[in-house]
């Protein structure tokens, strides 16, 4: 459902708009609630889904409200 929103000519990925991102966090919560933090995190902040998962609590400051990205992570379909 939301493949489509890329430009297969240039290879862009559009952004969701807001009704599409909704329509993602219900889908979510109904398969894995788990899944549904690193989404919005990456949803509201430009991320990769990769330098979210990287993402540890030192890298958060709640008190100045940001982010530091230190480090990404890759999935490796051979090892798991």
């Amino acid at each position: 459902m939301f493949v489509e929103e890329m430009d297969t000519d240039t290879g862009n990925v559009k952004p969701l708009l807001f009704e599409q991102y909704q329509k993602l966090i219900a889908q979510l919560g109904k398969r894995s609630k788990d899944a549904i933090l690193p989404v919005q995190i990456a949803c509201f902040t430009g991320l990769r889904l990769g330098e979210v998962a990287g993402l540890t609590w030192q890298d958060v400051n709640l008190e100045e409200q940001y982010l530091t990205v230190r480090r990404s992570v890759r999935y490796n379909g051979a090892t798991h």
